[in-house]
């Protein structure tokens, strides 16, 4: 919704910007961390083994885990590549319901002598 408002109907749009500016420096760090991992994830799990085993040991061992098996890419894992198949096929259905409950939407709206050849 906020999108679709002008920048003076908003009610404090100096907020909105910081908010905006923050969501993309965590976005960035994201980004980053990951190619991080992709190119170094035994050194990075190494380092969040030990930074996290300060706390839990379980705790660093788990996360040095999840950053290795996330390193050798999907394909690793039978059970990984059939999560991914079933969260694309539950994504294509949301998106074609989206689609028909959109134009099911604008079709009601608009006036009937449009639908006339």
């Amino acid at each position: 919704m906020v999108l679709l408002t002008t920048h003076e109907a908003l009610p404090h749009p100096e907020l909105l910007m910081k908010a905006a500016k923050g969501g993309l420096l965590v976005t960035v760090a994201l980004a980053v961390f990951t190619v991080m991992v992709r190119l170094a994830g035994g050194a990075v799990a190494a380092f969040m083994e030990k930074s996290l085993g300060v706390f839990s040991s379980k705790l660093g061992l788990a996360v040095g885990d999840k950053i290795r098996t996330f390193r050798a890419g999907p394909g690793h894992h039978a059970l990984v590549r059939r999560l991914w198949r079933r969260d694309a096929a539950v994504a294509g259905h949301v998106a074609a319901s989206s689609r028909w409950l959109i134009w099911r939407r604008r079709a009601r709206s608009w006036p009937a002598h449009n639908w006339l050849p």
